[in-house]
């Protein structure tokens, strides 16, 4: 694990998302502490562009992002189980997070996270998951059901 980067890896799953993928790259792009590994995936949509999608990243990710394109819609389930079963084959960090396409995570989203599962010692032990509060996207002061 590398000490600047927070001990999870990441399994984004878009289907054609245009502007709301591009929101969701930008914030974590812009992100204080990046994940040990990004993982998009392709959920056989039909503007994929992985040029693109490494340009709105930036160059701190580099190294960290990596992309699986599905050659058709498998589904949310479908297309994110590919996601996380080669999320598990790199094994690059004891956690995995899941996220979709429309999420928007603030700056200091994997600080925090990296934080509290530091804080907390052995949780991978008792804890089978973890969740973040879901906001609206329209009112961020409203908690959004998932």
């Amino acid at each position: 694990m590398q000490p600047d980067r927070a001990a999870i890896t990441v399994v984004l799953l878009d289907y054609d998302g245009g502007d709301k993928l591009l929101r969701c790259l930008r914030s974590l792009r812009d992100q204080v502490l990046l994940p040990t590994r990004l993982l998009i995936v392709d959920n056989g949509g039909r503007g994929f562009d992985e040029t693109a999608l490494r340009f709105a990243l930036g160059p701190r990710y580099q190294g960290v992002a990596s992309f699986v394109r599905l050659e058709k819609n498998r589904g949310y389930v479908g297309g994110m189980n590919q996601g996380l079963e080669c999320a598990l084959e790199q094994a690059a960090a004891p956690w995995v997070m899941t996220l979709s396409n429309d999420t928007e995570l603030e700056r200091d989203f994997f600080e925090r996270l990296d934080a509290a599962i530091d804080a907390a010692g052995g949780v991978a032990d008792t804890v089978g998951m973890l969740c973040p509060k879901i906001r609206s996207m329209s009112d961020r002061a409203k908690l959004d059901g998932a």
